[in-house]
């Protein structure tokens, strides 16, 4: 699922390089990290990693006046994956309270249907509230894409999941 070695190197060479630069040490490092860590399904091991990275999340890293907030959307993943859906919940969240930050990101709408997710995972721990907070969530993801092109499979997924909600 990649080449471990070969990012490690790279990661190493950028914290060399990069020894006295904050954003790369405090940010970019731990975010890459956190990423890798992942892939081998160390969701502590990333989770960690991003604590260092969590006072930047909506400071950095902004190109051209948007990110992507990689290091908020790699926490809700390893929370997801950990199976701590209202951690999960949380982080995506964060994305959708700043949306001047996402502007451009398909991170946004994203965030949205992963954030109805999480809440279907909730309801199925047993969580009576979030079942409603699933409906919402599906309805204004697909509202958003109301005007998408048929067959768009990310959408096909999020109309076939809303339905089990009804």
């Amino acid at each position: 699922m990649g080449d471990f070695a070969k990012s490690k190197a790279l990661m190493n060479d950028l914290e060399k390089r990069y020894s006295n630069h904050s954003v790369v040490q405090s940010y970019w490092l731990p975010s890459i990290r956190a990423q890798i860590a992942l892939q081998k399904n160390d969701t502590a091991a990333a989770l960690n990693e991003l604590q260092t990275a969590a006072p930047l999340d909506t400071l950095y890293p902004q190109v051209m006046f948007y990110s992507h907030m990689p290091s908020v959307v790699l926490r809700a993943e390893a929370y997801s994956r950990s199976g701590q859906f209202a951690l999960a919940a949380v982080e995506w969240s964060k994305v959708l309270d700043n949306p001047g930050i996402v502007q451009l990101s398909a991170t946004a709408p994203m965030a949205r249907l992963q954030l109805a997710r999480s809440y279907v995972s909730q309801a199925a721990l047993g969580d009576s509230s979030a079942r409603a907070k699933a409906r919402a969530a599906y309805k204004e993801f697909l509202a958003l894409w109301q005007d998408a092109d048929v067959g768009i499979h990310v959408l096909t997924e999020a109309r076939s999941e809303y339905s089990k909600l009804q």
